[in-house]
């Protein structure tokens, strides 16, 4: 039987994801090898093997998915396992993602990044030079970011709908701003969405997404 990398064989479902977040409609958790998928109005989620949901190289490690230079990472917004619909709304939303990574230097590496397949349009998680860490929304090549005090391991969310724009990490008390949103159509982990040149070098532990807005204080309680 061939393998997956992650001790998953490559044919058949995976163990059901548990915990599978309430109200989530994508998990996934790289320390467990659980990846589950439902669309929004979906009530159970489906499971299925990495290779259905996240295409590139991967190296799994026990503290999460490690993503180095050369790692492609890409989640599709509407997989097929999910019989042509979508995990994901460009109206609202919420995600939470948690990763570590050793240092940080000058190329603002990745945890994870959407775009329109631009850099003009994109929404992003990521570590800012040696202090601080983010959240910045891109709208027409203008960005807006929101940032906290950097930390080697880092839980950090963001929630968006129309004209609002909310980020939290390691349990802070949540920034927000007003803006536009814009039209996203990919999902880099690890990496910039267009070209591969802010690899996080580190370790991606798990992310969720839910398809309604969190508040600031939920984004505070989902990242603490």
């Amino acid at each position: 039987m061939v393998s997956l990398g992650l001790g998953l064989p490559a044919s058949g479902l995976i163990a059901a994801a548990s915990p599978y977040p309430a109200g989530s409609s994508l998990y996934l958790d790289f320390t467990t090898g659980t990846y589950a998928a439902s669309t929004a109005a979906a009530a159970a989620p489906v499971t299925r093997t990495l290779a259905q949901l996240v295409t590139g190289a991967v190296t799994p490690t026990a503290s999460g998915m490690l993503i180095g230079s050369s790692d492609d990472v890409t989640v599709p917004l509407s997989p097929a396992i999910l019989s042509g619909g979508t995990w994901f709304s460009n109206s609202v939303g919420t995600f939470v993602a948690h990763a570590s990574i050793a240092y940080v230097n000058t190329s603002f590496p990745r945890i994870m990044e959407m775009s329109d397949g631009s850099d003009a349009n994109r929404l992003i998680f990521r570590y800012n030079e040696a202090v601080s860490i983010g959240g910045a929304m891109t709208v027409g090549s203008s960005d807006t970011e929101l940032t906290f005090t950097y930390a080697t391991t880092v839980k950090i969310a963001c929630s968006y709908a129309a004209g609002a724009f909310i980020v939290a990490v390691n349990g802070s008390v949540a920034q927000s701003a007003v803006l536009t949103l814009p039209t996203l159509t990919g999902l880099q982990l690890g990496n910039r969405n267009t070209t591969k040149n802010r690899q996080l070098d580190g370790n991606f532990k798990s992310l969720v997404y839910y398809p309604v807005a969190k508040t600031g204080a939920q984004l505070t309680t989902l990242t603490a």
